[in-house]
């Protein structure tokens, strides 16, 4: 009986992680053109240098492709087993929308009063002033973002140090460090004090905010949370044209 019925979860799991990864892919690949073509074509030649952008855009999105299909897998077939919610379900999804959704909409003020609006007047394009790209960048951060940061890199952090709280710190810390390197890409120097520090706080309540999502009710929940949250994108898009 066994041999019948164990491979139908599997399988599922396996279903489950390639529509992780395909929403995933389909989020970040039109960010790729807004990124290279759009906000930061200067940037991006400089950054791949000597290699013409096109090849090395070829290669991203290659590497992106391995990136979530990884990460949707480590999601869909270790999450449950380590005390995370995995994908989430629909019953979850519900009982967290009166947490989410105003610890989102806090987040979105709150980090973009702290931080956001200032670095948007020092580099323009990474708060787009078009609705279109704005929103792009909020599915892009929803979709793309929770499946790698929560739903590949937590999971797998949280099987190795078997406690969701500890995988939550290590992935909040770990996106903040890179989304402070990433900085560099736009060519944005921040020397330490107070503008430092909030981009540094920003980044970590969110990160910390969209983990306990995750880990409390599942990707579902957190992609809710981080849409919500990337609303400041339009928000800033909106004022942009007053």
């Amino acid at each position: 009986m066994s041999e019948t019925t164990e491979p139908a979860p599997r399988a599922a799991r396996l279903l489950e992680a390639g529509v992780v990864a395909g929403l995933a892919f389909l989020a970040v690949a039109p960010y790729l053109h807004y990124l290279t073509r759009v906000a930061f074509g200067d940037a991006a030649r400089r950054f791949v240098a000597p290699v013409p952008l096109t090849r090395a855009l070829e290669a991203d999105l290659l590497l992106l492709g391995v990136l979530v299909t990884a990460c949707a897998l480590a999601g869909s077939l270790f999450g449950r087993r380590h005390g995370l919610a995995g994908r989430g379900d629909l019953r979850l999804l519900r009982a967290s929308l009166s947490r989410v959704l105003p610890a989102g909409a806090v987040l979105a003020a709150g980090t973009y009063l702290l931080f956001g609006r200032h670095l948007a007047a020092r580099v323009p394009g990474i708060y787009p002033a078009s609705l279109a790209w704005a929103a792009l960048l909020l599915i892009k951060g929803a979709v793309f973002d929770e499946a790698v940061a929560r739903y590949g890199v937590m999971t797998l952090l949280c099987a190795a140090v078997r406690r969701p709280w500890i995988a939550n710190l290590l992935q909040a810390a770990l996106f903040t460090w890179l989304t402070s390197r990433n900085l560099a890409f736009h060519g944005v120097t921040i020397p330490w004090g107070l503008f430092l520090l909030a981009s540094l706080a920003s980044s970590l309540a969110v990160h910390l905010g969209h983990g306990l999502a995750f880990a409390r009710f599942g990707l579902a929940s957190s992609v809710t949370m981080h849409a919500v949250t990337n609303l400041k994108y339009v928000a800033h898009a909106l004022l942009a044209r007053r």
